[in-house]
């Protein structure tokens, strides 16, 4: 079999035959030094995965990080985020995510914790549990397991808050 494009760009080496055209005949004629042995390097833009990579053309520690819904096994390396946005990469599932905390633990404010795939996005809301008890949910940073927040019980009523109760999900 003659080897494809795509069958030799996977960084290994091969063995060819090489051939040219000969004009007056039109035929291929093989060339006397030939096989020949050629090795294809990897690249983090031939749309193939290889190498390191994780993903097509990136993931690994040479390529791009890549954006969500593609394929990681380390949020932190694999997986690109926004950090001007307080925006944490996550790999869930070996699917490269985000989650950004909307009020990066304002316990004074209603927040919320959104996780994107690149194809859902779901939504959680801080919430009281109480009169008097906050669930405070904020995002774990660069995590590969699932879920990607956690969440703290705030007592609004304690000495030091400056508040007295819950409500819509902040202390007031």
């Amino acid at each position: 079999d003659i080897p494809t494009f795509n069958t030799i760009k996977n960084g290994n080496a091969h063995i060819i035959d090489v051939y040219a055209v000969d004009t007056p005949s039109s035929k291929a004629v093989k060339l006397t030094n030939s096989p020949k042995t050629i090795t294809c390097a990897t690249s983090c833009t031939d749309g193939v995965k290889n190498g390191q990579e994780t993903d097509i053309d990136c993931g690994g520690s040479t390529c791009p990080k890549c954006a969500a819904g593609k394929t990681c096994t380390d949020a932190y390396r694999d997986c690109a985020f926004q950090a001007s946005q307080s925006e944490y990469p996550i790999c869930i599932s070996n699917i490269c995510a985000t989650c950004k905390d909307s009020d990066a633990l304002n316990y004074f404010t209603q927040g919320t914790i959104t996780l994107k795939n690149g194809t859902a996005t779901f939504t959680y809301q801080d919430s009281c549990v109480s009169s008097t008890t906050l669930n405070e949910l904020f995002c774990k940073g660069y995590t590969n397991s699932y879920p990607a927040y956690n969440s703290y019980q705030i007592n609004c009523a304690q000495p030091g808050n400056g508040t007295s109760s819950c409500s819509n999900g902040a202390c007031v």
